[in-house]
């Protein structure tokens, strides 16, 4: 799910402040009071300084390495891309713009991927899903938000029950 949101982040800027008082940041720009300052998630999750092949999705990025090694070792792993750097969760939000940032995180964060999780699970194990027309677009953005096209449609079939 981690990588599906790098992927497929939901805004293109994020964590929106306004200054009180000046500062100056590590890189000696400064802001000044009643200016703006905010992050770009959309950039920072398709940065080749923080991910290695940022524009392809990898399943197993943010695994970590010791259960992955332990469920594909008797496998042929050549072929799945090995997770890179230190495991994280879904709900992070140190180096992980999806939740919003310190103080102001979202608090319903723990709530919500335990719903996505859920729901994930059950979809997967019971339905076959596809896109009715795989072309169709995908998603647009308004502002700095991106939203999903309500008429590009998913079809839904009941998977058969196995005994």
């Amino acid at each position: 799910m981690k990588e599906s949101a790098r992927i497929n982040p939901v805004e293109s800027v994020s964590s929106r402040r306004m200054a009180l008082k000046p500062f100056q940041l590590s890189d000696g720009s400064r802001v000044e009071p009643g200016e703006w300052i905010c992050t770009a998630p959309r950039g920072m999750m398709s940065d080749v300084r923080h991910y290695t092949a940022p524009l392809e999705f990898q399943g197993f990025r943010f695994v970590d390495p010791g259960v992955f090694e332990r469920y594909f070792s008797e496998t042929t792993s050549d072929r799945i891309p090995q997770p890179q750097g230190a495991p994280s969760n879904f709900t992070d939000i140190g180096d992980w713009q999806l939740w919003g940032t310190g103080r102001s995180a979202c608090p319903g964060r723990f709530y919500a991927a335990a719903v996505m999780k859920t729901l994930l699970a059950l979809f997967i194990t019971k339905y076959d899903m596809r896109l009715e027309d795989p072309k169709a677009a995908r998603y647009f953005a308004w502002r700095t938000f991106i939203y999903p096209y309500a008429s590009t449609k998913v079809v839904l079939h009941p998977r058969c029950a196995t005994v």
